[in-house]
């Protein structure tokens, strides 16, 4: 009855995920695809960052899914008189409740798996493609109406973009070669051209101005070829705590001077390994408590009102209250663990109190429309 009850909890959470997850996709596909398209990268490149972001998408989806199912099964139950049947078949409270309690410790060890080793290598892979595609030169240049400068002595301006690799009225200072020796140049179009390794700015029809000790000429020009490979930007950037694998994150945590952190850049990594404990924490508690309110017995027309009842709503309150409280300290420090744990703990409680009173009367009941 068990496995029974699980396989149907998983199979319609996996669904429904699924669901979620290709909606999501596609939403972000609909927003960002042409965004790239016009900026001149490939599918492949979109393709990388929708993969690696995949698990980050499932921690966040997955609980809600999972409950969501949980609550569709067993209502479906109550509807169909199963619980009922489950219950004349010699079958406790306990046993019918206990697929709630194993889709939670499956939910809680798939969370903790991709909280802990998964989602670190995910985000620091996205941030790399992201950074790779951010520093690209052709993504920078086809910029509209703002000064860009990819290394010391260089400033661009585009007036306008016309294709994916072209722009019109281009403005440019080149001051590499010395302080001393300057040149303005304009044009009316631009064009990249990127062969291998080798990337060139093509000016078509402008002027170059130029400034050496003092003198100056002025040249007009139908076609001007500029070297920009070595202006892309440096891939070097600082690894984010989010970035981090867990292990490394702990030893930075026990030696701050290891990297030489702030305070505020070592609270961050703090609040970080906390989170990666509190959130499957938090998927126990978001199992447990729908279904143990779900199925709680009426009680409410009788005089004297059982544990449960006081509780339930005390309970919502005391949640609400850790989770906007705790759950903010875990800014500060480890607290996020303990509100968490505090979270999930009077989760049990709730679905142990309903399953002490399914003992003492007949529980499971239809529902009230």
């Amino acid at each position: 009855m068990t496995l029974n009850i699980l396989r149907d909890i998983w199979r319609m959470n996996l669904m429904v995920f699924c669901i979620m997850g290709l909606l999501t996709i596609l939403f972000n596909i609909v927003q960002v695809i042409p965004l790239m398209l016009s900026l001149g990268f490939s599918l492949s490149n979109f393709a990388k960052l929708i993969i690696y972001n995949i698990p980050q998408l499932a921690t966040i989806i997955l609980p809600l899914t999972t409950a969501g199912s949980a609550l569709v099964i067993y209502r479906r139950m109550n509807m169909e008189q199963e619980l009922t049947a489950y219950t004349m078949g010699g079958y406790s409270p306990r046993q019918i409740f206990m697929p709630v309690y194993a889709t939670a410790i499956l939910l809680f060890l798939i969370i903790l798996g991709l909280k802990l080793f998964i989602n670190p290598v995910s985000k620091l892979l996205y941030a790399q493609e992201r950074q790779t595609l951010q520093n690209e030169l052709v993504s920078n240049l086809i910029t509209d109406g703002r000064f860009y400068s990819p290394r010391d002595g260089i400033t661009f301006f585009i007036g306008s973009k016309t294709g994916i690799n072209s722009v019109a009225q281009v403005f440019l200072v080149d001051k590499r070669q010395s302080p001393e020796y300057e040149q303005i140049i304009s044009a009316q179009k631009g064009i990249i051209i990127q062969s291998g390794d080798q990337i060139s700015l093509h000016l078509l029809n402008g002027s170059q101005h130029v400034k050496e000790k003092g003198n100056a000429h002025l040249i007009q020009f139908t076609r001007y070829v500029l070297d920009i490979t070595d202006m892309r930007k440096s891939d070097d950037r600082f690894v984010k705590a989010t970035e981090r694998n867990s292990f490394d994150l702990w030893d930075i945590i026990n030696n701050q001077q290891s990297e030489d952190l702030d305070a505020k850049t070592y609270q961050g990594f703090i609040a970080e390994f906390g989170e990666r404990f509190s959130f499957p924490i938090l998927g126990v508690a978001l199992v447990l408590t729908p279904c143990s309110l779900l199925i709680k017995p009426r009680i409410f027309r009788r005089k004297k009102l059982a544990f449960s009842s006081y509780f339930a709503p005390l309970y919502i309150v005391l949640a609400l209250i850790i989770y906007f409280i705790f759950f903010g300290w875990a800014k500060q420090g480890f607290m996020g663990i303990v509100a968490m744990f505090l979270l999930a703990i009077m989760s049990i409680i709730l679905a142990e109190a309903t399953i002490a009173m399914a003992n003492n009367r007949a529980f499971f009941k239809r529902l009230p429309k």
